[in-house]
């Protein structure tokens, strides 16, 4: 232990721990490094991964990230790190058709909601687009966020703590396959296994898991506050009961001029270029969020698999923890490890999958939720952490009660 503490490691530990900090407060503190957090962890990472360089504590085995980058190899690179593209494409391609088809979303959503309650819209939702993480949770996650905002349009109401309970499915789901996220890749692939194994050992008490969520998505939705109405939305929707009024009783050049230009104010708001611009803008900032993750993991690698690499299991249990505002799929490489015993393997997958959910840089589906609605930081984490936590006494309870006897074949 003493040789591996040199002055070089002890800089990076001191890094890593000012950088997690100032993930976590800098994003609460300020509205600005809140609405550009993409750019902000860019920033942290690109320096951790400098200061790795410089004290040369940095070892970017075969495969990695940063070798690929400098030297163009393929072979052995896991899908987060070679395929970066690949997700932020999914992302802005879904959003992208969310524009197009807009209003005939819309219109569903609203003929939805006359067969049945939004409440239990959002339940049904969360159990089973939820439980579809294990195909790719970008792809749930943009979907989720088309049926959260054009839900909340419909019914103005706020459904935010049900979307984090929505993203936690997700992140929880997407450990059944190696396609779902690169959290559950690495666990198969340190293991020599695929996704047989993943559904052997993660099946069972992912479905008590999703069940739980999907319930709590329900229980939160009754409880959704309405809207606070904008200054422009006000004025659309008094324009519009001013038009009403018109058409009953005639008349009024200047009314009519009015009611004409609130109404190119509304079609300009919802211009395809202009939504298309500001698209573009959220998908830049997802993908350097990203990019921010993957250089802040692979420029701490050395330091964590230290610190997490002979850690019980028990106490991985909690100090997964970190894995709110870390990369939870480099502390599944370091921490899953060949021969490991099944139960002790869906412990930690597990309890990686659920603390994710507690902070937005936990998953990239918080991510993707979190540009799409406009939640801001601080508020994910008022209802993030305290779900992750009501998860952990709920999964700490299966764990001492046998579950990886009797969930896992």
């Amino acid at each position: 232990m003493n040789e591996f503490w040199t002055q070089q490691t002890i800089t990076m530990a001191i890094g890593m721990v000012v950088s997690l900090v100032a993930m976590i407060v800098l994003p609460m503190v300020s509205k600005l490094v809140d609405e550009q957090l993409g750019y902000f962890f860019l920033a942290i990472g690109g320096v951790m991964l400098w200061l790795a360089f410089r004290t040369g504590s940095v070892v970017f085995e075969d495969g990695s990230f940063v070798q690929h980058l400098m030297h163009g190899h393929k072979e052995g690179l896991h899908t987060v790190l070679t395929e970066p593209w690949m997700l932020v494409l999914c992302y802005f391609a879904l959003s992208l058709l969310s524009v197009l088809f807009r209003r005939r979303i819309e219109k569903t959503i609203r003929a939805w909601t006359q067969r049945m309650s939004p409440e239990m819209m959002v339940g049904l939702w969360t159990l089973v687009f939820g439980s579809l993480g294990s195909i790719s949770v970008v792809v749930m996650a943009t979907l989720g966020a088309i049926f959260f905002r054009t839900l909340q349009q419909v019914t103005r109401r706020n459904y935010t703590p049900s979307v984090v309970a929505y993203s936690a499915t997700i992140g929880i789901s997407a450990l059944l396959t190696t396609v779902g996220e690169p959290l559950s890749l690495f666990i198969a692939r340190n293991l020599g296994q695929g996704t047989p194994y993943l559904v052997r050992t993660f099946g069972g008490v992912c479905i008590i898991n999703c069940v739980f969520l999907a319930y709590v998505a329900w229980l939160l939705a009754r409880k959704a506050q309405p809207l606070a109405e904008s200054v422009e939305e006000r004025m659309v929707r008094e324009a519009h009961e001013a038009e009403r009024e018109v058409e009953q009783q005639g008349s009024g050049g200047e009314v009519r001029e009015a009611l004409q230009a609130v109404e190119a104010y509304e079609e300009q708001k919802h211009n395809l270029t202009h939504e298309v611009d500001g698209l573009l803008h959220s998908t830049t900032k997802v993908m350097f969020f990203v990019w921010g993750l993957l250089f802040f993991g692979e420029a701490v690698k050395p330091v964590a698999a230290h610190i997490f690499g002979g850690m019980h299991p028990i106490v991985a249990f909690f100090g997964n923890s970190i894995s709110a505002v870390a990369d939870n799929a480099l502390l599944g490489l370091l921490e899953v490890q060949p021969g490991m015993d099944q139960s002790v393997v869906m412990i930690l997958g597990l309890s990686l999958a659920f603390w994710g959910v507690g902070l937005v840089p936990g998953n990239i589906c918080n991510v993707v939720l979190k540009e799409k609605l406009g939640i801001s930081f601080g508020t994910w984490a008022k209802y993030g952490m305290p779900l992750a936590f009501v998860l952990a006494a709920l999964n700490l309870v299966l764990v001492l009660l046998g579950a990886g006897r009797w969930l896992t074949f």
